[in-house]
């Protein structure tokens, strides 16, 4: 198999045989990319980071499913997220049944309270749509504020 082909894998913890489905342009640097998350605790998948810290790096490892081209992938990770059902949890860590897709997940609360604790303070996109409360708190923020012709330019959308 070549570590920097295309296709589907498998990391599986052979402390209890759960395993994870996923699909790769570059198996070398997908597997790479997940252990650095990983190690760092920083995991999308909080299954699979749970499952590492308790078990340790030590206990998983990666396989290669399937080589196949770019332009398959995904209807290859879905094959086999169907052939073995890596969602059961009593099976698998994947959280989705669908793949590439973000259907069916939900945030824990715990996770929607730290992103919103993190979204505090932050600068608005450019292009957002602002309702006519916050254009006030804006408008009353700024009022005495000396504006340069550059800031000027920059006029919030009605």
């Amino acid at each position: 198999m070549n570590i920097n082909g295309s296709g589907i894998y498998k990391i599986i913890n052979i402390t209890n045989g759960k395993f994870y489905i996923g699909s790769a342009r570059n198996f070398r640097n997908r597997w790479n990319s997940h252990k650095y998350h990983l190690i760092r605790n920083q995991h999308e998948n909080s299954h699979l980071q749970n499952a590492w810290n308790k078990y340790g790096e030590n206990q998983f490892k990666f396989e290669i499913i399937e080589e196949c081209p770019i332009n398959t992938l995904l209807m290859r990770e879905q094959f086999y997220i169907d052939l073995y059902k890596p969602y059961d949890n009593t099976i698998g860590y994947n959280i989705l049944r669908i793949a590439g897709s973000s259907l069916g997940f939900k945030f824990s609360e715990e996770s929607r309270v730290k992103m919103s604790v993190a979204k505090q303070g932050k600068k608005l996109r450019l292009g957002a749509i602002l309702s006519k409360e916050t254009k006030e708190k804006i408008s009353i923020a700024n009022k005495g504020k000396i504006r340069t012709k550059r800031n000027k330019r920059k006029n919030f959308n009605s």
